[in-house]
């Protein structure tokens, strides 16, 4: 055979191989070309406004119906219902807390009879955040929730200090001061005749110490609570069909925001819930933080995961298992190659959740499908959200974030005790931003062409 001809075969073979290749792909190569709505007119020296490219409007609840037409975004109660029903069907159904079942009917029965004996209002159920999640935590959680009392985390005063927590706290019900029945009782019956008192209310409140004299408390109402559950299932294929799930906890504000969230998630989409402080990858999808993987085992791959490393660079992936990897938007420590490599290694698809402390649920995320390794860190604005970028720098299309949305709470920042008029970011937060709040100066991103995000 002649070298022309070897070689005409050889262009031949190259371009069926790489056409084989876009047909085995999972989605097509466009799906991840365009990942947000953008507005087509901006401000000087600002970007454009982003959203979900999946959206009709923004993704503010669970769409629930009453009075046979009528449609409201749902509340705490309609959650709780909504797991109530199906411990209708399976009178066993529960969490798993470190392997140990806490069942729905016990905690409905905990709810019923702390409404009966509750004389006083309780301002606050407090818990400090390294506060290890247990049966106490869960219920004392959704206590909180159910009848309408914020659930105040806040970190505990270490030394000298430690007497400050009693001052600052003093109002509220200690989650140390919390007796469960020990009788595990259950009760099966839920009552929830809807009112529009049960959409209002806080249901969580963040206090935490930036540096000595300055202190924060951010307040999250049920409609941010419920729009992050919401904007997080919608996330998802529509035909997912996980049916169980773990929630790894870890000692942060946005671990708990995660946690909550996920947990609420669970309740909605009917799924068997563990609580580990273990990663053990045995359930249909997890939730941890980045820390918890362990790189130095994702650099140690065989010869048939290097093969399939380089298929799903390629866009080639399928798998019925889920991993969420939750990262703080400013000090994130999972790049996206390494997200990848733990998709072979684990057989998982992931998912990789970007936090702030402002906000509940995730600011980026990426999506269910995404394989590409362009930067170490990008991800798509939250379906609850919108966002863009200002001191824009049109050549680079970077800038400081700004967001808007559903899932943001109320900031009140304390320097010695009194109400200050910045916030802790140093930005000015004015009535005139159109209802848009900065994050940190120190995190800056830019847009890519597929309306992603890129953290820099």
């Amino acid at each position: 055979m002649d070298l022309p001809t070897l070689s005409l075969l050889t262009v031949v073979g190259i371009y069926v191989f790489l056409k084989l290749l876009s047909q085995l792909c999972t989605v097509p190569k466009e799906y991840l070309q365009q990942q947000s709505s953008v507005e087509p007119t901006r401000l000087a020296h600002e970007s454009s406004i982003y959203k979900s490219i999946r959206y009709h409007s923004l993704r503010v609840g669970l769409d629930i119906r009453y009075d046979s037409y009528k449609i409201r975004s749902g509340n705490l109660n309609d959650i709780w219902s909504i797991a109530m029903a199906e411990a209708a069907q399976k009178r066993d159904k529960g969490i798993f807390i470190n392997r140990e079942v806490l069942k729905y009917t016990y905690i409905n029965y905990c709810i019923s009879e702390w409404q009966k004996k509750q004389e006083e209002p309780i301002e606050s159920i407090n818990i400090p955040i390294d506060y290890t999640i247990d049966k106490k935590w869960v219920v004392g959680v959704l206590i909180g929730f159910i009848l309408q009392i914020p659930v105040r985390f806040y970190e505990r005063n270490k030394g000298k200090d430690k007497d400050k927590d009693k001052d600052k706290l003093s109002s509220g019900l200690d989650i140390s001061n919390i007796t469960l029945p020990t009788k595990e009782k259950e009760k099966l019956d839920f009552v929830n005749n809807y009112t529009p008192t049960k959409d209002r209310g806080i249901a969580i409140k963040y206090a935490r110490q930036v540096r000595p004299g300055i202190d924060v408390l951010v307040e999250f109402t049920q409609l941010n609570l419920v729009s992050a559950v919401a904007s997080s299932i919608k996330h998802l294929p529509v035909d997912y069909s996980g049916k169980s799930m773990t929630i790894v906890p870890s000692e942060s504000f946005e671990n708990i925001s995660n946690s909550i969230v996920k947990l609420l998630m669970g309740f909605v989409s009917n799924m068997e819930i563990h609580i580990d402080y273990e990663a053990r990858f045995d359930t249909d999808m997890i939730s941890l933080p980045d820390y918890v993987v362990d790189k130095n085992k994702l650099n140690k791959m065989s010869f048939i995961s290097k093969l399939k490393l380089f298929a799903l660079n390629k866009g080639i992936f399928k798998s019925t298992k889920l991993i969420y990897i939750q990262s703080n938007l400013d000090k994130p420590k999972f790049t996206s190659i390494e997200k990848n490599k733990l998709m072979i290694s684990k057989n998982s698809h992931v998912i990789q959740e970007f936090h702030n402390f402002n906000v509940i649920g995730p600011i980026l995320v990426t999506d269910y499908f995404e394989h590409r390794t362009y930067a170490p860190y990008f991800g798509a604005i939250s379906q609850s959200l919108e966002m863009k970028l200002i001191n824009f720098d049109p050549r680079t299309k970077s800038g400081n974030i700004m967001i808007r949305g559903y899932s943001i709470g109320k900031p009140t920042n304390f320097i010695n005790g009194k109400v200050a008029e910045n916030d802790m970011h140093g930005n000015q937060y004015k009535k005139s931003s159109d209802g848009f709040m900065p994050l940190p100066l120190n995190i800056k991103g830019r847009w890519g062409t597929d309306g992603c995000l890129y953290i820099v």
